[in-house]
């Protein structure tokens, strides 16, 4: 968890982040939604994270 927090803090400075426990966050994101680039980005961590909304995002992995 550490990499990916690490890596979404420098690509979404400005993101709110939620400790769970010592595996799991949650991380709150805000996207362009025009913007290709950045759901790529968001959608290369794979299975590391869980995209809750948009639904659509989810549907294109």
């Amino acid at each position: 968890m550490k990499d990916e927090t690490s890596l979404i803090k420098e690509y979404f400075p400005d993101c709110s982040i939620e400790i769970l426990d010592e595996k799991l966050c949650r991380i709150f994101v805000d996207v362009p939604a025009k913007e290709r680039l950045w759901k790529a980005l968001l959608l290369s961590f794979g299975d590391k994270v869980k995209v809750i909304g948009p639904e659509s995002y989810n549907e294109q992995r």
